[in-house]
């Protein structure tokens, strides 16, 4: 059976120092699930002097593209073949190790050379976007994104045989959810249902506009939260 700890070599925990609350319940929910992780103490943006903002974001989002590109400088120097990286505001499906293990079990059918697998997302409506609804009418449950544009990097696991093209982009001015899209567009996929999602009713660190809206996510994106938790 595959399990997190068994796929990956490094679970990361994404969380402000600032927010302890946000790390104490996310380390209740990751040891109700047997999962092993590192807190990784992201870089405030706020908190950052005479800072570029990126091309979309507030100084937040500098931040976190700093914290993403630390944590896989992190991976590459550890030689790292498999890291799976966790934001610190998620709710887990009810039965997520068993539904992990079918999705990596399909993932591995497919592509045993996957190059990043996003265990949740935040999608979009356009033609740029993927249509969940044709996916959930075809109960297809594991999905290749390809160019289509995916965001929202809440829990996406990653290989090494990406690092160096991320790291690529690290001085750049796109967002960190847009590097992805942009550098693969290939053996990238995601798990239909999800198997975590994200509290959007939370303020963003990373823009400005907060006005967000948790059950619109919910609809647009296929989850129901009684299967949740």
């Amino acid at each position: 059976m595959y399990t997190i700890n068994n796929v990956f070599d490094m679970v990361y925990l994404v969380n402000l120092k600032r927010e302890p609350q946000k790390f104490n319940t996310m380390k209740k929910k990751l040891d109700n699930l047997d999962i092993k992780f590192q807190h990784f103490e992201a870089i405030d943006g706020s908190k950052i002097q005479d800072c570029k903002l990126l091309r979309f974001g507030n100084k937040g989002a500098v931040g976190y593209k700093m914290s993403m590109m630390s944590i896989i400088h992190d991976a590459k120097n550890n030689n790292y073949s498999k890291i799976l990286i966790l934001e610190d505001d998620l709710y887990f499906s009810d039965d997520f190790n068993n539904n992990f293990n079918d999705c990596y079990t399909k993932t591995m059918k497919l592509n045993e050379n996957w190059k990043l697998l996003y265990l949740g997302a935040s999608n979009r409506t356009g033609k740029n976007h993927i249509n969940y609804n044709i996916l959930n009418k075809n109960k297809e449950n594991l999905h290749q994104i390809g160019k289509k544009v995916i965001a929202g990097s809440y829990g996406i696991c990653y290989s090494s045989s990406i690092f160096d093209e991320v790291l690529k982009c690290e001085f750049d001015n796109k967002p960190f959810d847009d590097i992805l899209s942009d550098v693969v567009c290939d053996s990238n996929y995601i798990c239909i249902p999800y198997l975590l999602y994200a509290n959007v009713n939370k303020p963003s660190t990373t823009v400005d506009n907060n006005n967000k809206n948790q059950e619109f996510y919910n609809k647009l994106n296929y989850i129901d939260p009684t299967k949740y938790s």
